[in-house]
């Protein structure tokens, strides 16, 4: 047996996810931990292998990927600071892609008891709890829609390389539509893209409708649970300006509900122009009564089951299964938003 290689407090410390914890804080975890290197293209983690173990890349960076039939799709790079099958780790279950080092890599390794040593520090369950969505959501399967015409199209969640896409997207748009939905004119700002599409899962969760054969997004439909009512979220959605009137808005209102059953949300707020009466006549679907707010905007407010109905229920269940694995993925998902 190769003799076990510690890992130092200080080197933990230094990581962003250990951010204001004292090194002395870290003694029961170290405790725990071995390290091993990797040289560039080794394998550190094996997709559809049992999980027991987790990593943390002390240095370098990986590569991850995911192979479904003949089809490899590329997940991205993860650095320094990144946690790695922590979510086999804690289920037991198939590891749901493969890591490999993109430059020689050094890593922190630990199993069951280690990871319930990473929880029992003070402020790490937070970050834990967005990074296991965020990786839930980038693996999750796309979920294919009938809605009777041409071009096929699938839904997934946002993920934040979407950005580009996004923004680009938002530009081509005609001036009126970008008011409708931004209260404004020109174009949002690049901060504002990132906010659209760097999104938690958990206090903030969106869908994306896509073409099937070039997964090009063509609407994205959206909730944030409010801070001060966690029962309540804001809801809105857009759809390109040349697909208006085919469905699109429905099938998104309903994928919400969908995911904000999981969160535990009761309620879906909205507000709108009063002349976007697109979007008023699609939630009047689930049963929302439109009047005028404070702010001089139509606004409403009403069940998500309700909002859950406009869907059909073998839709309803697709997109279930990949939100409720996403919201309440390996038992850390909150009660109430970070």
């Amino acid at each position: 047996m190769p003799e076990r290689i510690s890992v130092a407090g200080g080197e933990l410390a230094s990581l962003d996810l250990f951010d204001g914890v004292e090194t002395a804080r870290l003694g029961p975890l170290t405790e725990l931990l071995s390290s091993r290197d990797y040289g560039a293209g080794e394998v550190l983690l094996r997709q559809g292998e049992r999980g027991t173990t987790f990593m943390i890349v002390l240095d370098g960076a990986v590569a991850i990927h995911r192979t479904l039939g003949a089809v490899v799709t590329d997940l991205g790079r993860a650095e320094r600071g990144a946690i790695l099958g922590e979510l086999s780790a804690i289920t037991g279950e198939p590891r749901r892609a493969s890591v490999v080092a993109a430059s020689p890599v050094r890593v922190a390794i630990g199993g069951r008891r280690s990871f319930d040593a990473l929880l029992a520090i003070p402020g790490v369950i937070g970050q834990l709890r967005a990074l296991a969505a965020r990786r839930l959501a980038e693996i999750a399967t796309t979920v294919p829609v009938d809605l009777g015409h041409e071009p096929a199209i699938v839904l997934r969640p946002i993920l934040a390389h979407d950005h580009d896409q996004v923004a680009a997207a938002i530009r081509s748009q005609p001036q009126e539509w970008i008011y409708s939905r931004f209260f404004s004119g020109g174009m949002p700002s690049n901060a504002i893209v990132d906010y659209l599409t760097h999104v938690d899962y958990l206090r903030h969760f969106a869908w994306v409708v896509a073409r099937a054969e070039t997964l090009e997004g063509v609407a994205i439909g959206r909730y944030i649970r409010l801070r001060e009512d966690p029962n309540t979220a804001e809801v809105a959605f857009g759809v390109r300006d040349d697909l208006r009137g085919s469905g699109l808005g429905t099938l998104l209102l309903g994928a919400l509900a969908v995911a904000a059953t999981y969160a535990e949300i009761d309620r879906f707020h909205a507000e709108t122009l009063h002349e976007n009466r697109a979007m008023q006549q699609v939630l009047k679907k689930a049963g929302a009564h439109w009047a005028f707010g404070d702010s001089g905007l139509m606004e409403t407010t009403f069940a998500v089951a309700d909002a859950r109905s406009v869907i059909p229920d073998a839709v309803a269940s697709a997109l279930g299964a990949v939100a409720k694995e996403i919201v309440t993925g390996a038992g850390l998902a909150p009660r109430f938003p970070l």
